[in-house]
């Protein structure tokens, strides 16, 4: 066992104190070896504290802690959330990819991956991942999905458009007294006949109806009307206005013209708006009136006609049409028909022949007369078509007798010579030979009647 040198010197010092105590009686302790005792104890305890520093470890010095960086927020990741109480996602954007998908319901949530300014038929929409990994497209209106980003920063991404719906016959069902609100889930679309310029793509889409409302072979509008173009250039891109300047408008209706308008930016709506839904003309709203400067014109019911022109940047136009009647307006503008002496006939097809059968140039006069004797006695204006398998091909309002549709008549029409003119319509379109056309004249009297008086021809 191993003894300190403090203890050595602390038990030496009793050693002597007790053996000095044994050895003689025991007198009183003396200043001397009271201060002996005392030097002994300092130097002992000091030793014991020297020994005890000695013995602990040397003090370190604290590493100071470096400042640790401020963490950058990471920005939340893309998403969009269902906000309809259920969402069709489509394989492309617009509702005319069908079937859907899959269908969706409030609360999920979607990852944006891509986006389209210009979908099928209309509106914006955004490419997505589903909560199992399916790839689609959904409408980014307000009413459908919610997004934390805007979709238009969202890469864009092109689609072809899908195939041309072919027109169906289903028989027509009771129509709803209002018509309903277009949204960007109900409508109904179909390829209308025409003419022209191949290059030129689309169709025409009815908002607020499905597929299964409308016969387009026999279109039935009660209450209000709606309806507007999607049209392209195939040279240009497939998407809805490329390569496109402008669509004309025209319906025609008893009386003649009742509405015409010229759209310019897409999409093309007969009523105009579009960007993106188009207004809606509601019958009653508007008093049973076509819009100005028409708006003298009852809405009736009866047969009408839209003449749709479609003018792309370059390039002949295209003309597509379609027929459609308005029923159900209120009986007191069914106005009676009055006593007139209003008579018309078409007197001229061919040059000096009022044959069925036409070769080589057509004429298309019309006698019309309220006194049934003095051509033109009583006539406002006549109003001439010539509307051919493919649509209609030529128009003209004549306000003089005689009524020719090329002009002329004082007293001689002019005549449309086929070869003459690149055996080609005025519009462009070619003469069809061996097809059959409708000269049509709606004749206008002063008074306020009218009449129509139509043949069939063939071009031989």
């Amino acid at each position: 066992m191993k003894i300190s040198l403090s203890e050595m010197i602390f038990n030496l010092a009793w050693l002597g104190i007790f053996m000095t105590a044994c050895n003689s009686p025991a007198p009183p302790p003396t200043p001397d070896l009271v201060a002996t005792q005392v030097a002994v104890e300092k130097a002992a305890a000091a030793t014991l504290t020297a020994e005890a520093a000695a013995s602990q470890p040397a003090a370190s010095t604290p590493t100071p802690t470096p400042a640790q960086p401020t963490a950058t927020p990471v920005p939340a990741a893309p998403v969009c959330t269902v906000v309809a109480a259920s969402l069709n996602v489509r394989s492309g954007p617009g509702v005319a990819y069908t079937p859907p998908l899959t269908t969706l319901t409030q609360g999920e949530t979607l990852t944006p991956i891509g986006f389209s300014a210009v979908g099928y038929p209309g509106g914006q929409w955004v490419q997505i991942q589903t909560p199992d990994g399916q790839t689609g497209w959904v409408s980014t209106d307000p009413q459908f999905v919610s997004c934390n980003i805007d979709p238009a920063a969202l890469p864009p991404v092109s689609v072809p458009p899908p195939p041309t719906p072919t027109p169906t016959s289903t028989p027509i069902p009771a129509q709803p007294t209002s018509t309903p609100s277009p949204t960007p889930e109900q409508l109904a679309f179909f390829e209308p006949p025409g003419g022209g310029n191949d290059d030129i793509g689309g169709y025409v889409v009815f908002p607020g109806y499905t597929e299964g409302q409308l016969d387009f072979n026999n279109l039935v509008f009660r209450n209000s009307l709606v309806f507007r173009v999607v049209a392209f250039d195939k040279n240009k891109g497939q998407s809805d206005g490329a390569g496109i300047e402008s669509v004309r408008f025209e319906i025609l209706g008893d009386p003649g013209t009742v509405h015409e308008r010229t759209e310019r930016t897409a999409g093309y709506c007969v009523f105009g708006g579009g960007e993106p839904t188009c207004n809606v003309w509601n019958f009653a709203e508007h008093n049973y009136r076509w819009p100005e400067p028409y708006e003298n014109e009852l809405i009736t019911d009866g047969l009408y006609s839209a003449q749709i022109e479609i003018n792309p940047t370059s390039g002949d136009s295209a003309n597509w049409n379609f027929d459609f009647r308005i029923e159900g307006s209120p009986a007191e503008l069914q106005l009676p028909a009055q006593p007139s002496n209003l008579t018309a006939q078409i007197v001229q097809t061919g040059p000096n022949s009022d044959a069925d059968v036409v070769s080589d140039a057509l004429v298309f006069q019309v006698f019309a007369s309220t006194d049934g004797v003095n051509d033109g006695a009583g006539i406002d204006r006549v109003d001439m078509h010539i509307i051919g398998p493919n649509g209609e091909v030529y128009q003209r309002t004549e306000q003089n007798a005689a009524y020719c549709a090329f002009s002329g008549g004082e007293p001689d029409c002019n005549v449309w010579n086929f070869a003459e003119n690149g055996h080609q319509w005025p519009n462009g379109d070619p003469i069809e030979f061996g097809d059959e056309y409708l000269l049509q004249a709606i004749v206008h009297a002063e008074d306020g009647n009218s009449t129509t008086v139509e043949r069939t021809i063939q071009i031989q």
